[in-house]
């Protein structure tokens, strides 16, 4: 157990709780809260992936013409 990694714990157990919580969710409880979810998650994705896709362009710039931004 001691030479276990500490991220294969997350890794195992946030799947199973999410799947849990999602499906013990309430139908009128998630239609209430569907327009505060998607406020709250829909920029943060969208500004994440912009992020993502500009640390991948720069990484793709530096491998194939060795150009340091």
């Amino acid at each position: 157990m001691s030479s276990m990694h500490p991220h294969l714990i997350l890794y195992v157990f946030i799947p199973v709780l999410l799947f849990e919580s999602a499906f013990n969710c309430d139908w009128y409880v998630f239609k209430r809260a569907i327009v505060n979810i998607l406020i709250l998650a829909g920029p943060g994705v969208c500004w994440v992936s912009l992020f993502q896709i500009n640390k991948n362009f720069k990484i793709i710039l530096y491998i194939y013409f060795y150009i340091y931004i």
